[in-house]
């Protein structure tokens, strides 16, 4: 007898749309997601930190003018703190429709999306694929995005709620 190697999809359908899902997400999918989501969110502001440490790094404290050095690290510094800060701040209160997007995006990121595309209206018709890219979330329909980020968050609740004995 053959072996089963049928592959399980989630498969979801509305207004026009088909969304295909991985079916059964494994630890290494949610992880990856979540790192996704997280890289999404916060990565603004990496590079300013960055820059905070060359700056200090640069310090070189036998130099011949060290009030001067010292007076443009601080700035250097004070500057990229104050952007880093503002970057986490708005990352920490991103709307429901950022958050959506970010969602769409790292399930497209860790693999999670098999497939969006267009149902076709006559018979001869074939389907569009849709949403390729992370990119292409940006110019999606914002209720399109929720609908996906919905199915999303409902695999994610599925496969992360231990079960009931």
């Amino acid at each position: 007898m053959p072996a089963d190697i049928s592959i399980r999809v989630n498969v979801h359908e509305t207004n026009g749309y088909r969304l295909v899902l991985i079916g059964d997400p494994l630890q290494s999918h949610v992880v990856a997601w979540e790192q996704a989501a997280r890289k999404l969110k916060n990565d603004d502001a990496k590079p300013l930190l960055h820059k905070i440490m060359v700056a200090l790094n640069s310090v070189n404290v036998t130099e011949g003018d060290l009030s001067a050095v010292v007076m443009s690290t601080f700035k250097v510094i004070s500057d990229s703190l104050r952007d880093a800060i503002r970057i986490l701040e708005a990352n920490e209160t991103l709307t429901l429709s950022a958050n959506h997007g970010v969602y769409v995006k790292a399930a497209l990121m860790a693999g999670w999306v098999e497939y969006l595309e267009t149902i076709p209206e006559k018979p001869d018709e074939a389907p569009v694929r849709l949403m390729q890219t992370v990119d292409d979330v940006n110019n999606m329909k914002p209720w399109l995005v929720t609908w996906i980020a919905e199915r999303i968050g409902m695999l994610y609740m599925e496969v992360t709620t231990i079960p009931k004995n």
